[in-house]
């Protein structure tokens, strides 16, 4: 039985990476990752994670001000719904 699961993962392996878009799709993927860890702040350094704290609790608070809240995602309790 377990002979039969190794064949299976070796030919859907062989499948998988002679696909013409593999590399293409790993290569996006390995991209968005860096992408994502550049964007990341250091939690041990206290210096930068208050600064981006402060800086979403400015935006927070800018969003609040301007009337940005879900309103679309609830309904007042005497309109009828559609």
């Amino acid at each position: 039985m377990s002979s039969l699961f190794i064949g299976y993962c070796v030919y859907f392996d062989r499948k998988r990476r002679s696909d013409p878009d593999y590399k293409k799709k790993v290569l996006a993927r390995r991209r968005a990752a860096e992408r994502q860890s550049e964007t990341m702040i250091d939690l041990r350094d206290p210096k930068a994670r208050e600064e981006f704290l402060s800086s979403e609790k400015i935006l927070a608070h800018r969003k609040l001000m301007e009337g940005h809240l879900e309103e679309k995602n609830y309904q007042k309790k005497d309109q009828p719904d559609d």
